[in-house]
C-alpha cells in the first residue's frame, strides 16, 4: 500500500504516516486532512484500494506493524502502540484477521524460530 504512483494515495499515506500514534484518528480526521467529506474519501479510496476508508487505514496500521515486529526487538504491546491501537489484544485479533497468525507467531516465524 505504501508504494503507490497514486498522487492522492501517497498524501492519504503521509497524513497516516504522521497521526500513527494517534489512537483517535479516524476518517473523518483523513477526510478532513484531505479537504474532502467522509463520504468522498470513503469513495475515493474505495476507488482506488477497494477498501473501506477505514479499513485501509486500518490496514495501513498492520503493514507498519508487520515492519516493526520484523525489523525491531519492541514487545507487540509497545508497537501495538506505536501503531495506533489503544489495546493490544485488539491488535492482536486485527492482525490474525489480516495475516492468519497472531503477531507472537509470526515474529518467531520471521525469525526462523520454531515452538
Amino acid at each position: 500500500m505504501e508504494h503507490t504512483s497514486n498522487q492522492f494515495l501517497e498524501r492519504v499515506n503521509a497524513i497516516i504516516e504522521q497521526n500513527l500514534h494517534n489512537e483517535s484518528f479516524s476518517t473523518a480526521d483523513l477526510a478532513r486532512a484531505v479537504f474532502l467529506c467522509r463520504m468522498q474519501l470513503h469513495r475515493k479510496i474505495k476507488r482506488e484500494t477497494n477498501l473501506s476508508a477505514a479499513r485501509y487505514i486500518n490496514q495501513y496500521k498492520l503493514e507498519k506493524a508487520l515492519r516493526l515486529i520484523k525489523t525491531t526487538p519492541d514487545t507487540i504491546a509497545d508497537i501495538s502502540y506505536e501503531v495506533g491501537f489503544s489495546w493490544p489484544p485488539y491488535f492482536s485479533k486485527c492482525f490474525k484477521a489480516s495475516y492468519g497468525v497472531c503477531p507472537v507467531v509470526f515474529r518467531k516465524i520471521s525469525a526462523g524460530i520454531n515452538n
